[in-house]
């Protein structure tokens, strides 16, 4: 059975990382990233960088992007810390390979929601090329809190666009 801190622990991965005959930063650091002049159709448009074009794999990991959640982990030293959600995943930079911020032997205890009240008018949307067991071309995760008519706060996330959940910051502030 998957875990939720299995879930938030996918790698970021396309198809070129599967096949072992093509160079992949991420399987083998240094050896090149084969996807970024190959065929790029489910690549990352945003986040990404010379060393690697993969996209996040997990739904969840939008929606808890989206609500701002808090990761509390342990390390082996029973020492615990909080990582924001919006620094829990790493971009690739010159380092595809790692994937998070955990740091060697943590363990994640539990995942976060802030109180809120967004739950009420929010909605995530998946659009993917076939109806199961299938990874986001694009995801939205939207959510906002309402004064009335007026909107108080909005939280926009997408998925299946960048190498980790990628929150529409600028939007918010329209």
């Amino acid at each position: 059975m998957a875990t939720n801190a299995g879930n938030l622990n996918q790698r970021t991965r396309c198809t070129y990382f599967y096949d072992v005959h093509m160079p992949c930063n991420k399987r083998q650091p240094g050896s090149g990233c084969g996807a970024l002049k190959g065929i790029n159709r489910n690549h990352a448009i945003f986040g990404w960088s010379e060393k690697c074009v993969a996209v996040y794999p997990s739904d969840m990991a939008v929606a808890l992007s989206a609500l701002d959640a808090i990761v509390h982990v342990q390390g082996t030293n029973k020492e615990a810390r909080v990582i924001r959600f919006a620094d829990f995943h790493r971009l690739p930079d010159n380092n595809p390979e790692i994937d998070n911020n955990l740091k060697h032997g943590e363990l994640i205890t539990s995942i976060e929601l802030p109180e809120n009240d967004l739950a009420e008018h929010s909605y995530y949307l998946k659009i993917r090329e076939r109806s199961s067991y299938a990874f986001a071309l694009v995801s939205v995760a939207a959510a906002m809190s309402l004064d009335g008519n007026r909107i108080k706060d909005v939280r926009i996330a997408l998925g299946g666009v960048a190498h980790k959940p990628w929150r529409a910051t600028v939007a918010r502030r329209y």
